[in-house]
């Protein structure tokens, strides 16, 4: 059966200092049914069978705003609650759903130097956060956090032409931002 998404959401945006910064809150629900995994037996990978279901309940908040006419920030964090509802392994009812993550953040701050007579250049850089998660639905490890930092410049030439640098992950830091979220195909007959 094809995968069924059911979301509810509640929010709310609000403008502070005469406009200058956005400050939006939203809670959230998302429920998928009929999740595809691969199947454990399949030593191949290439087949998949029913999962089940499982639901993520979260809050969002995120500030964007101007600092001046030139300096622009934003700001955002997301906790999240996710749990396996359904699915043929009552072990793993209630567990938290894989590569889901309790808290995320980020920072992001871009500048346009048109304020010392550059017109259409700009430089950004982003701090991103990502919190431990569940690797898969058994919940016997779990992937580590990881803070990633991106830089990026542009310049506008003219509206048919624009150069842009972006280096994502400026360190060369070595994380993982998922793994396959289901137990890995059985060795020896034995499923981990």
């Amino acid at each position: 059966e094809p995968l069924r998404n059911t979301s509810i959401e509640f929010g709310a945006k609000i403008d502070l200092f005469d406009g200058r910064v956005l400050w939006t809150n939203t809670l959230y629900q998302i429920t998928q049914d009929n999740i595809a995994a691969p199947d454990p037996n399949d030593l191949t990978g290439q087949f998949v069978i029913p999962f089940g279901k499982a639901r993520v309940r979260g809050f969002e908040a995120e500030f964007v705003g101007s600092v001046t006419d030139y300096f622009d920030v934003s700001a955002g964090l997301s906790l999240q609650d996710s749990e396996i509802l359904e699915t043929e392994d009552a072990n793993t009812v209630g567990n938290e759903f894989p590569n889901v993550p309790n808290f995320s953040a980020n920072l992001f701050a871009n500048y346009n130097f048109a304020s010392l007579g550059l017109d259409g250049a700009s430089a950004r850089i982003g701090l991103s956060h990502v919190g431990e998660r569940q690797g898969n639905d058994v919940n016997l490890f779990q992937l580590p956090s990881y803070t990633r930092i991106d830089v990026g410049a542009r310049y506008v030439w003219n509206e048919a032409l624009t150069l842009d640098l972006y280096v994502e992950n400026l360190f060369d830091k070595t994380y993982y931002r998922a793994a396959d979220g289901f137990r890995s195909p059985p060795q020896n007959g034995i499923n981990p």
